[in-house]
């Protein structure tokens, strides 16, 4: 051990096995900084601002909603989704996933029946509960058949929201995030 704490010893040119070791070292924490970062890229969130009354009572025009992309998980029923939705790909919209991936959808007046049982929907505030059905019919989206990665959305304020019931089905891939905080 003396050895190797002499200056005889520090003062010659550094053994290739300390500079393999220093070199290896160095390639593990760079690669751990490109994982960690990957990792984050992943999970990164964002700010947006919501604009209209189709998600009330939950989100109101002009409260701050921040989101968090799901990476390679996938979406779940109930989830407050941003999304660019079928009729203006350039658009984003926030509304919340009822139905997922090949389930049968079907919305009357004022329930969302999913292969064939009553969706049970707390968060519906009375003033704002019911589907109002009869007032967008379109046969392609009364009864609804989901395919793989599309999902069924719809606006907590039904009576005024333009979600599914009129554009039909959204992509998976036209999801952008999930909304994870409104302030």
């Amino acid at each position: 051990m003396k050895r190797y704490l002499s200056r005889e010893f520090w003062g010659r040119p550094a053994p290739l096995a300390v500079l393999g070791a220093i070199a290896v070292l160095i390639l593990m924490c760079a690669c751990g900084a490109i994982y960690l970062g990957a990792t984050i890229a992943d999970f990164r969130a964002h700010t947006y601002k919501a604009v209209g009354p189709a998600m009330d009572p939950t989100i109101h025009d002009g409260q701050v909603l921040t989101t968090q992309d799901y990476g390679k998980a996938s979406p779940h029923r109930f989830d407050i989704v941003l999304f660019h939705p079928p009729i203006d790909p350039s658009a984003r919209y926030v509304q919340r996933i009822i139905g997922l991936p090949g389930e049968v959808v079907e919305v009357r007046e004022t329930a969302v029946i999913i292969n064939g049982k009553p969706l049970a929907e707390s968060y519906l505030a009375p003033q704002y509960g019911g589907n109002y059905g009869a007032r967008y019919r379109d046969s392609k989206n009364e009864h609804l058949t989901l395919q793989k990665d599309q999902y069924y959305v719809l606006g907590d304020n039904r009576e005024v929201s333009i979600d599914s019931r009129n554009f039909g089905a959204v992509s998976r891939s036209a999801i952008m995030a999930q909304v994870v905080a409104i302030t």
